[in-house]
């Protein structure tokens, strides 16, 4: 399986540099051909149906990868049922260019791991031991590039869902140690109210879409988790940002030289009064 790996990341970095175009989907009265990648140089197309048969649900996407109708909860859609081709208007579809596909529960469990061009670039050798590493555990991997050179590692995870949350979606990066804020992204991991863009930008160099291996999801995060050993740059603990940011309120504290006066029988707390001798009236010591 190693072969499928040759001369990927000049493959990824070609890509970058030089993306494909998204093809409009074909369509007659009682049929529709959506284009959802290209492999060996040939554009590979489908039918909605056979999205349907693969048990992952879809959505239409237009040119410019974004979903053509809504799909927010007020719209009446959700993230756990698998939409299809008729949960869609036709027009859409007659404007699509390639599908979203769902992970996570509506497309049974789908988990992707999406190492982004930044790993290619930085951590090549790493990445291809990681990609090596993941194909041993299927004898039929689907690995794909991405639009602008990443690469998509697709498998399904029985009765594990990946957090959507954003300090579990990137799961490996690099942050500023005196920032806090992220350099770079290495891998982000989509599985809970995900979604994942096929159209004829991708490439799938190893793989069937309509054939997802599965794969426990223990020994798949002993894998990614080496590579997280190695490459992963955490964020500076929250705790020390919240000590500079008390010690700052501290000093902005000391420098304040207003005290808060409070009024006894009307008069101000922080001033010395003498009775002058007649009712009611008092004198400052301070003159």
């Amino acid at each position: 399986m190693l072969y499928v790996l040759d001369n990927l990341i000049d493959r990824c970095i070609a890509r970058n540099k030089q993306s494909k175009n998204a093809q409009k989907t074909r369509y007659s009265r009682d049929s529709y051909s959506i284009y959802y990648a290209s492999r060996d140089g040939k554009l590979q197309s489908a039918a909605p149906r056979d999205f349907e048969n693969a048990r992952l649900g879809i959505m239409p996407i237009g040119k410019n990868g974004h979903p053509i109708e809504q799909y927010a909860a007020a719209t009446g859609k959700n993230w756990k049922t698998r939409y299809g081709f008729d949960d869609w208007e036709l027009k859409s579809w007659k404007q699509s260019y390639g599908v979203q596909v769902y992970t996570g529960e509506p497309s049974e469990f789908l988990t992707d791991l999406d190492f982004e061009f930044e790993c290619v670039q930085d951590y090549p050798h790493q990445l291809i031991q990681t990609l090596a590493a993941l194909c041993d555990l299927t004898p039929r991997p689907l690995i794909t590039i991405s639009k602008s050179g990443g690469i998509r590692f697709s498998c399904r995870t029985p009765d594990y869902v990946h957090p959507r949350k954003t300090a579990d979606r990137e799961y490996i990066a690099a942050y500023n140690q005196e920032t806090g804020n992220r350099e770079a992204l290495y891998l982000e991991i989509f599985g809970e109210k995900g979604l994942s863009r096929w159209d004829a930008r991708y490439e799938i160099i190893t793989g069937d879409l309509f054939n997802i291996p599965v794969i426990d999801y223990h020994v798949l995060f002993d894998v990614i988790d080496e590579l997280k050993k190695q490459i992963h740059v955490p964020a500076p603990p929250k705790q020390e940002k919240k000590q500079q940011n008390q010690q700052s309120q501290s000093v902005n504290k000391k420098k304040r030289k207003s005290p808060d006066v409070q009024m006894i029988d009307g008069l101000p707390s922080d001033i010395e009064w003498m009775p002058t001798g007649e009712t009611d009236k008092y004198k400052s010591r301070r003159g």
